[in-house]
């Protein structure tokens, strides 16, 4: 998960130094005087550096939802204590991201794509993330995500592989899915130099660390599971939260996640045969107050701009149920039946490299080798026991 387009940090050139000394310049200055103010300014310009610098939140900027974003699944909560969360889906057609100047026009491009529906989210809340979005400042109210703390990270995040269960399940071509068995691990051990990796080994989890780490198994709500990438770019930072992903609700109503994003088995299936890699999809998650202010300059959709929207506590929309029976993919939604019916869909997927350099960002395909699963299990265990849910 590791990018490889890391930012390059760039020089800092002053641009006053296209020559210290000017034509008519009318002070006497010694030619020694002159050469010394030029060589100390040239080595301050050289060693002044730093990286680019994101817009501060509410800025006028379209850098957040890139151009290429045609896709946004968006959750909009009552505050940053909510639990509950009402999910959409939004399309826009390529090319119809707007300037910074015009900002708005960009967020009046989406489209809904379906009704709204009610998720779970975090047992606390939601926290502020770290994802495309700026993460400073850090909104009044919110706290910094943190490993552990039961919360669904806030902010503007990249949805990267689909892994499940099934050896297959509709999906787009475009999207990489993997097909979790016992030797594939989502690390979430804060020590490892693997933090918030997805690592395939060579060989059965075995190792106290392998198991501690090791994709849940057996657990109908990981039947099927989204990567939100959440504390990726450009690298993990230790600590501040990791496996974070969409997947399948438990049947309780009392039962909420340890940060992940989760919506019925049916809409799970559904929402996978809809998004689409190579349109580049988003997932929003949002206070309903920091949506209204944050909208505008972000280019997220208009339509949402309210304070009287639909809430999660409203009955007529879908939600978790203790009894509802999960739908089976064969009865899935007439959105993901027309996936499939469209031939959109991948009758095999790439499979991962069974060699000792299983590092793989879950970004792109599960084919690309960036370290060795040696390395992770020389690592020491921790008590980093497996929280998400």
């Amino acid at each position: 998960m590791n990018l490889t387009d890391r930012r390059s940090t760039q020089r800092r050139v002053d641009p006053r130094l296209g020559g210290c000394s000017q034509p008519g310049h009318r002070q006497r200055t010694s030619v020694v005087g002159v050469a010394a103010i030029c060589a100390a300014l040239s080595l301050w310009s050289l060693s002044v550096t730093w990286s680019p610098v994101l817009p501060r939140a509410g800025a006028a900027s379209n850098t957040v939802v890139p151009a290429s974003s045609t896709q946004l699944i968006v959750g909009i909560v009552d505050g940053w204590n909510g639990r509950d969360v009402v999910l959409r889906r939004f399309s826009r057609k390529p090319g119809k991201a707007s300037k910074p100047s015009k900002a708005s026009k960009a967020s009046k491009a989406w489209k809904s794509d379906g009704a709204p529906w009610v998720g779970r989210l975090g047992a606390n809340g939601v926290a502020w993330g770290r994802g495309l979005h700026p993460h400073d400042p850090i909104p009044a109210g919110a706290v910094d995500k943190q490993e552990g703390d039961r919360r669904a990270p806030a902010g503007v995040f990249r949805l990267g592989t689909v892994f499940g269960y099934p050896e297959q399940v509709p999906h787009r071509s475009a999207t990489t899915y993997v097909h979790v068995t016992d030797r594939d691990l989502l690390v979430e051990d804060p020590n490892s130099p693997l933090y918030n990796s997805y690592v395939r080994l060579d060989h059965p989890a075995t190792s106290s660390w392998e198991i501690a780490n090791r994709m849940t198994m057996g657990d109908p709500a990981h039947e099927l599971k989204v990567f939100v990438h959440h504390n990726t770019d450009p690298s993990p930072v230790s600590g501040k939260g990791s496996a974070i992903l969409l997947h399948i609700s438990r049947p309780s109503e009392r039962s909420y996640t340890s940060g992940c994003t989760a919506m019925t088995r049916e809409r799970m299936y559904e929402t996978v045969a809809w998004l689409d890699a190579a349109r580049n999809p988003l997932y929003v998650l949002l206070p309903q107050s920091e949506y209204n202010r944050l909208a505008g300059a972000w280019g997220l959709p208009a339509s949402l701009v309210t304070a009287s929207l639909v809430t999660a506590t409203d009955d007529s929309l879908e939600r978790p149920s203790s009894t509802a029976r999960p739908a089976a993919p064969s009865t899935l939604s007439n959105a993901a039946r027309r996936v499939a019916a469209a031939g959109d869909t991948t009758d095999s997927v790439p499979t991962p490299r069974t060699t000792k350099t299983a590092r793989i960002p879950v970004s792109v395909a599960p084919t690309i080798p960036v370290a060795t699963a040696r390395r992770a299990r020389s690592v020491r265990p921790t008590t980093a026991a497996k929280h998400r849910t």
